[in-house]
């Protein structure tokens, strides 16, 4: 389930057991600003504060956008790694065997 980005923080925050005081002091906002923020109040926030939410749970800015809960673990993200890298081996491939290859002057 992908929850608001406002709904998620309020969710990581009490799963993490964490009070607006230490939440917001982690993330680098004031308290007043991240209960605005959870309440809805506030919809557009900056990437400073985006940055700071996702280190406050050990989220990349990345995964805490795309709504994870939890870093990825880095096998997950070798794995994940290695199979773009087939498709795009094969691609290439794929390319070179149907004579569609692209040059480096193109």
């Amino acid at each position: 389930m992908n929850l608001p980005i406002n709904e998620r923080v309020k969710s990581l925050r009490k799963a993490a057991g964490l009070s607006l005081d230490q939440a917001a002091s982690r993330i680098g906002c004031s308290k007043a600003h991240l209960w605005d923020f959870e309440q809805g109040n506030s919809r557009n926030p900056t990437l400073r504060m985006v940055s700071g939410i996702a280190q406050c749970f050990g989220l990349s800015i990345a995964e805490f956008m795309n709504g994870a809960d939890k870093p990825r673990l880095a096998s997950e993200t070798l794995a994940a790694m290695m199979s773009v890298s087939d498709a795009v081996e094969a691609a290439y491939r794929r390319g070179y065997a149907d004579g569609k290859a692209a040059r480096a002057d193109d």
